[in-house]
C-alpha cells in the first residue's frame, strides 16, 4: 500500500484499522495465556498427587547433602525409624547409625560422590533403641553447571535377611522363631521333588493355606500357570547355587485369586538336601499405586513417554498418542530419533548425558507427526533413579502458540513500520508550514500557520 498518497485522515484510519486487529490479536494472545495458566494449575495439581503418592510410597526414601546432612525423607522412613521429620532434617546421617558402622559411612560416603551411584548396608539405630539393618540403593543429583546437588536413596529393611544368614544353620527351634516373626512370607522347597516343605505363619496368611496343608504343595500350585516358566527358571538357577530377585511375580492363592509379590530367592543346605528359600513380599498396594499413578497420566492434558538412556520409548500415555498421531503399540516399537524433527542424533544423545549427569532439562523442540506434520513442543524431562535410569518426560504442544506469537510480532512489526512512516510524513508537513511562513514573513504577510514545538 503507498501511504505517501493518503492524506493524514486516511492515514489515520489506517492506523485505527491496524490498532483494532492488533487488540483483536491481542485479545486471543490473552485468552491463550489464560488456557496455559489452566494447564499449569492442572499440572500443579498433577505434581500435588505425585508428592501424596512419593509421602505414600511403601519404601523409604531420604536425601542427603554434600556433608552428609538430611535434605529429605519420606513418611515411610519416619515411620520406619519412629522419629519426627524435625528430628531428622539437618541432622547428620551418622548420628542415626550404629556406632560401629559410623567410620564405614564415611569411607562409603567419599566413595558415592566419587562414583555417582552406590549399593550399600548399614545398621542403623530407631528411636526406641532398637536396630535394624538397612539397605540403600543410591545416586548422586548434581547441579547444571556439574556440582554436587544431593543424594537420592531408596531403603530397604533387610534386617530379617540378615539375622537369617546369622542364624540359619543353628536349631530349628530358633529358626522357626526367626521365620514367625517377620512380616515377610517364608517358604522352603525341596529343589528336586519342588516340594514345599516349610513355610511361616505370614506365608500361610498371604496364600490361605493352613500350616498342615503346606508340605501337600508343590511349587506349581502357587503360582498361575503363565508365569511358571519364569518361577521354575529361578528355581533352576537355585540349584546352581545362585540367588534371585523378581519383582510383582503373579503368586495364586488358594482360593483362586492372583496377587503379587516380590520374591527374593536362594540357595540352602537343610537336612542335607538343597533347597530354595524364598522371602515373599505383598506388592498388591504397590501395583495399586502404580495404577493410579498410570491413570493420572493417561488423563493428564499434557503428553507423556518414558524412554531408555538409549532414547527408545518404554511408555506413553493418549495425550501423546492424540498428538503425535501414533498409537501406542507403535510408539513402543520406536525410539526418540523417529519422531524427533529438530535435533539429530548426536544432539539427541548429547542431551540425553546431560540429563543423566543433572538429573533434569526443559526445552522446546519439534516433532514430526505421523501425518508428516511438524508440531512445536515444550518438554519437561526428570531422570527417574530407580532400578534403572529412565528418562520421564512431559509433553506440550505450543504449536498454535508459537503461531499466535507470530502473528502478533508481525503486527507489531507492521504497525511501528506505518507508524514511523506516519511521524516521517509529519515531520515533512511541519517543515513545509515553516517554509510557507517564512516565505509570507518576508512578503510582510502574517504568518498562516501555528507551529507546536
Amino acid at each position: 500500500m503507498n501511504y505517501q498518497t493518503q492524506t493524514r485522515e486516511q492515514l489515520l484510519l489506517e492506523v485505527h484499522k491496524l490498532q483494532e486487529q492488533v487488540m483483536t490479536l491481542q485479545t486471543l494472545y490473552e485468552n491463550e495465556i489464560s488456557e496455559h495458566k489452566k494447564v499449569v494449575n492442572a499440572f500443579r495439581k498433577t505434581e500435588d498427587r505425585f508428592q501424596s503418592l512419593f509421602d505414600g510410597a511403601p519404601m523409604g526414601y531420604q536425601s542427603l547433602d554434600e556433608d552428609g546432612f538430611f535434605i529429605d525423607v519420606n513418611q515411610e522412613w519416619l515411620r520406619t525409624f519412629g522419629y519426627k521429620r524435625e528430628e531428622v532434617i539437618g541432622k547428620s546421617f551418622g548420628k542415626f547409625l550404629a556406632p560401629e558402622f559410623v567410620d564405614a559411612f564415611r569411607e562409603r560416603f567419599l566413595f558415592f560422590k566419587s562414583q555417582g551411584k552406590i549399593h550399600s548396608e548399614f545398621q542403623m539405630i530407631k528411636k526406641d533403641g532398637s536396630r535394624c539393618f538397612i539397605a540403600f540403593e543410591g545416586r548422586i543429583e548434581y547441579k547444571e553447571n556439574g556440582d554436587f546437588k544431593q543424594t537420592h536413596c531408596i531403603l530397604s529393611d533387610i534386617t530379617v535377611r540378615k539375622i537369617m544368614e546369622q542364624t540359619l544353620m543353628e536349631s530349628e527351634e530358633k529358626y522357626r522363631l526367626i521365620f514367625e516373626g517377620t512380616s515377610e512370607g517364608i517358604l522352603l522347597i525341596d529343589i528336586e521333588t519342588r516340594l514345599c516343605s516349610y513355610s511361616n505363619t505370614s506365608f500361610c496368611r498371604m496364600f490361605g493355606y493352613s500350616e498342615k496343608e503346606i508340605d501337600k504343595l508343590r511349587i506349581e500350585d502357587l503360582h498361575p500357570k503363565e508365569a511358571l516358566g519364569n518361577v521354575l527358571s529361578k528355581l533352576d538357577s537355585h540349584k546352581r547355587g545362585k540367588n534371585t530377585k523378581s519383582q510383582a511375580c503373579p503368586c495364586l492363592r488358594k482360593d483362586g485369586t492372583i496377587f503379587y509379590s516380590d520374591i527374593s530367592g536362594d540357595c540352602a543346605i537343610i537336612n542335607g538336601r538343597k533347597h530354595s528359600v524364598k522371602f515373599f513380599t505383598d506388592v498388591n498396594e504397590r501395583k495399586q499405586t502404580e495404577a493410579e499413578l498410570k491413570t493420572l497420566l493417561n488423563t493428564s492434558m499434557d503428553g507423556y513417554y518414558l524412554v531408555d538412556t538409549e532414547g527408545h520409548f518404554l511408555d506413553t500415555n493418549d495425550a501423546y498418542c492424540s498428538m503425535i498421531g501414533y498409537t501406542r503399540d507403535e510408539i513402543l516399537k520406536m525410539a526418540i530419533k523417529d519422531v524427533e524433527a529438530l535435533e539429530t542424533e548426536d544432539v539427541i544423545k548429547n542431551r540425553i548425558n546431560r540429563i543423566l549427569e543433572t538429573g533434569y532439562d526443559r526445552f522446546e523442540t519439534k516433532h514430526r507427526c505421523k501425518n508428516g506434520r511438524i508440531i512445536d513442543i515444550e518438554a519437561s524431562v526428570n531422570l527417574l533413579i530407580i532400578g534403572q535410569p529412565k528418562l520421564f518426560n512431559f509433553m506440550r504442544d505450543i504449536t498454535e502458540r508459537k503461531i499466535a506469537e507470530a502473528a502478533l510480532q508481525k503486527e507489531k512489526n507492521e504497525l511501528k513500520k506505518l507508524n514511523n512512516l506516519f511521524v516521517d510524513r509529519e515531520l515533512k508537513m511541519i517543515n513545509l508550514k515553516k517554509e510557507i511562513n517564512e516565505l509570507l514573513k518576508e512578503e510582510g504577510i502574517k504568518e498562516k500557520y501555528v507551529i507546536h514545538s
